[in-house]
């Protein structure tokens, strides 16, 4: 392999470490064991290996070459090749601000998946600390595996002495990292005494795992807890800044319980709008489709007779892409029963109830843009409007405002138009009252003789 060595990365007394590019242009890391040390075929013998033990939490070896030493040109000297991680390390991540735990639990589970890995294949990493764990795309890598600080260890030592070296070596990696987690507080000495002064790889990270889990499930139910009285205090606030500004206050990871429990306990209010469809939008898909499939097993259960308004309300915020994921059963009851119940709207100026049927029906002022039947729709408005003062005065009070954009071809305009002017000239008072709210074209047509 022809390698371009570069600035030098890091050196030590028994290796130096180079940036480099191979003959096929990939930018790599160029470890050259200096010789003359009784550990360089040690270190060489442990690069074959791992140059067959890929894992994604370890620095892959390449391959081990014969380059032309950059110290001496005269000699040759063994070198590593590996790939060049891009990132930080685990050290400078702790220096800054601190961690959401599912972050640090997913560094963690690396670092142990890579070590027990190593383990496994018959290798010890030998210096195991936050400046060898490389913090790449959100993932941990090891590096620095065949760093030699004394060489007469690495080759007298037993590798079950080596093992049990690596071990505490991650134990307060680990330790280190729950120290610099947001919440829970006391996670790092609750991990530390729940283990053994002997723990092995394997209980190490099974106790890790156990711990960081059962925080997580445990802030995640607290977190939604709060979040859910925060969203349904009285003095919650309708719009996005409002919407964002509580959920900065909850770790990410609340954002689709918190969901969940809004729409499937049937919170949702009118003040809910943006932080439904801010929420939404933070799901992963599989929580969409539950979202959905509750959706379309409620309405399709409740719609028209049941307890379907909060409900309805949930689908109405999650958008067009909300009505799209119900099943196609469910959105064609739910138009045809919406429109139906159209039929039944009256509105009386005269009486302490206003609204006498047809509160389904007036849904269809948000959702028609999804109704796949828009002349049922229109049938069911101008059938209305050509009745009596309270149909009339029922679709002016919940559908003028909307009627030209109900209205998608010219058909339907026509026959809109002339059913508004038979409820104008029927006297209908707010059919005549909200007339302005149409545009002048439709205006003139409705005062037209």
């Amino acid at each position: 392999m022809n390698l371009k060595l570069g600035r030098l990365l890091g050196d030590g007394a028994y290796s130096d470490v180079y940036a480099a590019e191979d003959e096929i242009g990939r930018s790599v890391a160029v470890k050259i064991i200096r010789p003359d040390r009784d550990a360089d075929s040690v270190a060489l013998g442990h690069a074959k290996i791992l140059a067959k033990a890929d894992h994604p939490n370890i620095v892959r070896v390449l391959s081990v070459e014969s380059i032309e030493d950059p110290v001496d040109p005269s000699r040759r000297v063994q070198a590593i090749v590996m790939e060049q991680v891009e990132g930080e390390t685990l050290f400078s991540l702790l220096l800054q601000d601190r961690l959401e735990l599912s972050i640090a639990r997913s560094i963690g589970l690396g670092v142990m998946d890579a070590l027990l890995h190593l383990h496994e294949k018959g290798v010890a990493h030998g210096d195991l600390h936050t400046e060898n764990v490389m913090i790449a795309d959100g993932s941990a890598k090891l590096i620095d595996l065949l760093y030699i600080t004394n060489g007469s260890h690495l080759t007298t030592r037993t590798f079950e002495e080596r093992v049990r070296r690596d071990t505490l070596s991650a134990r307060l990696v680990l330790q280190e990292l729950l120290q610099q987690v947001k919440e829970p507080p006391g996670l790092a000495k609750s991990f530390n005494d729940s283990l053994d002064i002997a723990v092995s790889a394997s209980g190490l990270r099974s106790s890790f795992d156990q711990k960081t889990n059962g925080a997580i499930t445990a802030d995640s139910t607290e977190a939604v807890s709060y979040g859910l009285q925060l969203v349904l205090d009285e003095a919650f606030v309708e719009g996005d800044e409002y919407a964002e500004a509580v959920l900065e206050t909850l770790p990410f990871t609340t954002a689709p319980n918190l969901l969940l429990a809004l729409i499937e306990g049937g919170h949702v209010r009118d003040v809910h709008r943006a932080i439904i469809r801010i929420l939404h939008a933070k799901c992963l898909p599989h929580i969409r489709e539950r979202i959905a499939e509750f959706l379309s097993d409620v309405l399709t259960a409740e719609v028209p007779n049941g307890n379907w308004v909060n409900h309805l309300r949930a689908l109405l915020y999650l958008g067009a892409d909300g009505w799209e994921a119900l099943t196609p059963l469910c959105r064609l009851r739910l138009e045809n029963a919406i429109v139906k119940d159209t039929l039944n709207g009256r509105v009386d100026l005269f009486s302490p109830v206003r609204v006498r049927g047809g509160s389904l029906g007036t849904w269809a002022n948000s959702l028609y843009p999804r109704f796949r039947n828009r002349d049922a729709l229109v049938g069911a408005l101008v059938g209305l409007l050509e009745q009596n003062w309270y149909t009339q005065n029922y679709v002016a009070d919940y559908f003028m405002s909307v009627l030209p954009k109900i209205a998608s071809t010219e058909g339907h305009r026509r026959a809109l138009i002339s059913a508004l002017r038979s409820a104008v000239q029927n006297d209908a008072k707010v059919v005549k009252q909200k007339l302005t709210v149409l545009p002048q074209e439709w205006q003139d047509a409705v005062r037209a003789r």
